[in-house]
């Protein structure tokens, strides 16, 4: 047990443990009990798993705490989605990801009201430009937020 915890304790220092909140209910205490044996468990026995990096490793948290708080089958249908993706769109969706937010990336396909596109030439083949108008409602007054 003091092991478990001491393995933890280091995912909370690398930041990569999934939950950035202490739980605040007792079934997020018992979730979040569930994920720690589950998580150390699969650590102690995955070779190299100490040795990825930080990133995957959060990654890979993250899909374990997924698969137990919610439906494994959302999660199933989005890996299986992506991994269907021919290699260049998953290269695209890679590159999207180094700079944007999966769910900036959501929530812009639901706003956008009006796009333009032009193609440009630029360092990377079939590179697009792409200007993104979004109408306001009336009612709303043009603030930082707004206009960001």
């Amino acid at each position: 047990v003091a092991q478990a915890r001491a393995v933890v304790e280091e995912w909370k220092y690398e930041q990569v443990y999934p939950f950035p909140d202490e739980p605040g209910t007792s079934i997020e205490q018992i979730e979040r009990q569930v994920f720690d044996i589950v998580a150390v468990h699969i650590a102690r026995h995955l070779p190299g798993f100490d040795a990825i990096q930080r990133r995957s490793k959060a990654f890979q948290l993250r899909m374990l705490r997924q698969a137990i708080e919610t439906s494994p089958a959302s999660l199933q249908l989005i890996l299986d989605e992506v991994l269907r993706l021919p290699k260049s769109q998953r290269d695209e969706l890679a590159h999207l990801l180094r700079d944007t937010s999966l769910s900036s990336i959501i929530g812009t396909s639901r706003i956008v009201d009006l796009m333009l596109s032009k193609a440009t030439r630029s360092h990377r083949a079939n590179g697009l430009s792409h200007l993104i108008v979004e109408l306001k409602a009336p009612q709303v007054k043009i603030g930082s937020e707004e206009i960001t």
